[in-house]
């Protein structure tokens, strides 16, 4: 059970997150904290194709076995409802997405991942879906988790 107070209870580990752009409140990302201005379409003013809504997460490579593993937002990262606290599941598009690994500094919390060789699937906030390699030049990623920064990207540099 999660109350509206955040990170409580228990919840499903969860391998994937949201963006939250590169601000610690969400302001220019598409998933925002309790009390910001709702993200709605006419705010993504880069275009819904130009914007990161959802993707899988980094991942320490320890808790791959842990069934148990600590009830906290970051380990089991299900989503609570109104949510207001700092939360695993809301990522950032300012860290190099990366293969899952050992865990090594509190960033590695933060960054889009996956377990998969070369990259990981994203949802853009059209509703496609995108392979993102892992050596996307950080920028074009940054352009690509921020809705308001007028940069536009190619697809073909995911």
């Amino acid at each position: 059970m999660t109350g509206q107070g955040g990170s409580n209870g228990l919840r499903a580990q969860i391998d994937y997150g949201s963006n939250q752009g590169t601000a610690n409140n969400g302001a220019n990302g598409v998933v925002v904290k309790m009390g910001q201005n709702p993200v709605r379409m006419a705010t993504i003013s880069d275009g819904t194709s130009n914007t990161l809504l959802v993707a899988e997460r980094w991942r320490a490579l320890s808790w791959y076995f842990q069934p148990g593993g600590p009830e906290t937002d970051d380990y089991r990262g299900g989503y609570t409802a109104g949510y207001t606290a700092g939360s695993g599941i809301n990522l950032w598009g300012a860290y190099q997405p990366s293969l899952d690994s050992t865990y090594a500094v509190v960033t590695d919390l933060r960054k889009f991942g996956s377990a998969h060789p070369s990259g990981f699937h994203g949802v853009l906030a059209d509703g496609t879906v995108r392979a993102i390699r892992y050596d996307v030049n950080l920028g074009v990623f940054t352009n690509l988790s921020v809705r308001n920064d007028g940069q536009s990207i190619s697809l073909d540099d995911l």
